[in-house]
């Protein structure tokens, strides 16, 4: 988990018929050199990439060029792109993010919803807004882009059932991924790591994985 293999990704394969409602994919990847090993009922972790198109909309409404350099989980220091790509949720908004809007907002109702937001046990922020559905809902508050970046939590690991085995496929692992699209808000929404695997992620490129067991 600390330290996962880059990857090669090996294919990305449709499992449905064209014109299927659902978007279900053979991913393969190979191990060769990783020295990682599987048993049946082992998962993959998979260290996923927020969408780039999501990412680059987040820094336009920060007011953010993207080059700036900031810290993430850890105290490393990367560019705020990198941050938002790579380091932090965006698809969900947690309580610092929202806090933090309150307390940077020029507009004082803005300010006082957003506050409601937070303060509200029941309710709080819509559960399906991202940090993009908050920046543009409340745009007198912002505050600098490293302290909000530094209020987004860390992204985390996915982790997918192997469907593979290393006697019939030595050094690959696959996967089987559905994807996970919808609308919300007039705005079209993607699953973070099902999107990153088939649609972000091209054939040899790598992805960090590592095996839980």
């Amino acid at each position: 988990r600390k330290t996962p293999f880059p990857a090669p990704l090996l294919a990305c394969k449709p499992l449905n018929a064209p014109g299927s409602e659902k978007d279900v994919r053979y991913v393969a990847f190979s191990l060769r050199g990783s020295g990682l090993k599987y048993e049946v009922g082992d998962a993959l972790g998979l260290m996923p990439e927020n969408d780039p198109e999501l990412v680059e909309a987040v820094l336009k409404a920060m007011g953010a060029r993207g080059d700036e350099m900031v810290t993430v989980a850890g105290g490393k220091s990367v560019h705020a792109y990198d941050a938002l790509a790579c380091h932090c949720v965006i698809t969900k908004v947690g309580d610092a993010f929202a806090e933090l809007l309150a307390n940077s907002a020029a507009d004082p109702s803005e300010a006082g919803t957003l506050k409601t937001l937070v303060r509200d046990d029941v309710e709080g922020v819509p559960a399906g807004w991202d940090v993009l559905d908050l920046l543009e809902q409340f745009p007198s508050a912002r505050a600098p882009v490293a302290d909000l970046i530094a209020a987004l939590p860390p992204l985390q690991p996915r982790l997918y059932s192997i469907s593979s085995s290393l006697k019939a496929h030595p050094d690959e692992v696959h996967l089987t991924v559905g994807v996970v699209r919808y609308t919300q808000g007039g705005r079209p929404r993607k699953g973070v790591a099902s999107n990153f695997v088939t649609e972000t992620l091209r054939t040899r490129h790598k992805a960090g994985v590592f095996v839980h067991t």
